[in-house]
Order: structure tokens, then sequence, then C-alpha cells
């Protein structure tokens, strides 16, 4: 069953920027408080315009009450027709309604007091929501209060997939937050499997240049999801990109990263057409003559 709630990644153009992690976000690596982000760039420090945008969406959503006068059995029945919905219309997620509900029920999970979100995650856990979706929860739970969200996951059975959603949200709210933390992780060996958490702090990091994104790229463990190299490549300004494939290559990530450069370089046809014509016509006939093939091939 497909989670009612849509990806982060759906709602990060317009409305996903309302769940930026709350300054009351505890944090792993010596239970830090988040003082070390209380002055990170939120929408919660812009002031009461968007508060008072965020609770008249609300008030709309629920009737004209406050999150506050929510119980947990309310709340989630507010999901249970949204989860069913999904389950059965695979045209879900289309529309601007199945984007603009779906950002007030994650408002609402934001915006409820932390009992009732707590009692809200173990009424999915145990009824007829999908494990997916409850994982969902959890990241909202987790982004207000870390510690005890995570000593909750850590008596669960599925531990790392519920970490991981909670890291997924971190990342599109708080990239360099999420790194030190996935890192955390990853030398721990709690961290979960999955791609789209490296995937995003990656694109933080390309922004940073690409030297900050092969740093990254090189510190991964052989085990994690690899990001698409090739897609982070569009994060890079056009004029650093021949700087980042020679060093690719010179540095033999090639092997670190289980991407090979003519893979590499095969993708880069469409997105980085001058480079890619520079690489093939400085490969030896022969080699040069295969790729060819392969790629005549692959269009069929």
């Amino acid at each position: 069953m497909k989670s009612p709630l849509l990806p982060v990644a759906t709602l990060v153009v317009g409305v996903a920027a309302g769940l930026l992690l709350d300054k009351e976000v505890v944090v792993k690596r010596g239970s830090m408080k988040a003082d070390a982000v209380a002055n990170f760039p939120t929408r919660h420090n812009s002031g009461e315009r968007e508060r008072s945008t965020e609770d008249a969406v609300l008030a709309d959503f629920i009737g004209g009450r406050t999150p506050g006068e929510l119980d947990a059995e309310e709340v989630y029945r507010l999901l249970l027709p949204w989860n069913q919905r999904v389950a059965f219309d695979r045209t879900f997620g289309n529309t601007q309604e199945d984007v603009r509900r779906d950002y007030r029920l994650r408002l609402l999970l934001r915006k409820i007091p932390l009992p009732v979100l707590g009692q809200t995650l173990d009424l999915a856990r145990r009824g007829d929501v999908s494990f997916s979706t409850s994982h969902e929860i959890f990241a909202i739970l987790a982004a207000r209060d870390w510690d005890n969200a995570m000593a909750w996951a850590a008596d669960q059975r599925d531990t790392k997939d519920l970490k991981s959603a909670a890291l997924d949200l971190m990342a599109e709210t708080n990239p360099d937050l999420a790194r030190v933390i996935y890192e955390d992780w990853l030398n721990d060996g709690t961290a979960g499997r999955s791609g789209s958490v490296a995937t995003t702090i990656a694109r933080h990091e390309a922004g940073r240049g690409h030297a900050a994104l092969l740093e990254f790229l090189e510190g991964l463990p052989s085990i994690t999801e690899r990001p698409s190299i090739s897609q982070l490549m569009r994060e890079l300004p056009d004029e650093v990109v021949p700087d980042f494939l020679k060093e690719f290559q010179r540095r033999g990530m090639e092997d670190t990263t289980a991407y090979p450069v003519d893979r590499l370089m095969l993708e880069t046809e469409d997105t980085h057409p001058k480079e890619f014509h520079r690489w093939i016509e400085s490969l030896e006939p022969e080699k040069r003559s295969r790729l060819s093939i392969h790629r005549w091939n692959s269009l069929g």
C-alpha cells in the first residue's frame, strides 16, 4: 500500500517549507540541544504572518478548531479516508488538491501536542494505516522530539526504516545537521539503506561546489545505496563540470563509488554534450567503436 502522505520532495517546491525543523529538536552527537541550528533560516523565524496563515489553513481543515483541541482518535480518523483512497486510486498525488490536503495533514501532525502525536503514531501502528505512513508520522515526531523518538524506534522491528524516514525529512529541511547524524549512523552501523538521504545531502553539497560533492561521495561506505552521480552533476555549474570529471577520475572514484567512468560519461551525453564529445574523441578507436555500438543498442 502506498503512503497517503506524499514524498517530501513532492512538497518542497512550495508547501513543504512549512515542515522546517522546530527549535525544540534534540540531536544525537552528544545529545546536543538544537542550539547549533537555532538560527538556521526557517519559516518560523519570519514572524506571525506564516503562523497566522498556517492557523487559517488548519482551521478550514478541522472545522474551525485548533490543533490543541483534537485528540489522537480524531487525528487518526482524518488519516484513514486518505489512506483508503491511496490504496485503490493510482491517480493519487496528481492534483493540486491532493498536494494541498497532504500538506494540511503534515501541518496538522506538526501542530498537535506531542503526546497526541505519539498516541496517533501508536494508533497508526496498530490500526489500518500502512507501515510506510507510520514511518512518515514518526519522522514528524522525530523532528519535534529527536532523542525520545530515537529511543522508541530502537525497540521496533523496523528500526532502520523508521530512522531513515526521520533522516529523509531532516535532509530536506536541514541537510547540514542531517549529514552529521548520517555520518554518525554510518560509522556505528545503524544507518538504513535509504538512498534518498545520501542523494539529498549530496545535492546540498553540490551547491557548495564540486570539491564538497567529491568529498562527500568519497566518504560514503561501499554498502550505501549510491546517488546517481550523473544526476548530481546537474546541480553543478557547467563551468566546474570538467574539473569535477577530471578529479573524479584522478581519485579513482569509479572504484570507491562503484560508478564506472564509462557509464558516467555515457550518461552525460544529453546533459553535458561538450564534455561527452571531448571524452569520446579521446578514446582509442576500438573502444570508441565498441561504445558507439552499445549506445546504438541501448536506443533500441
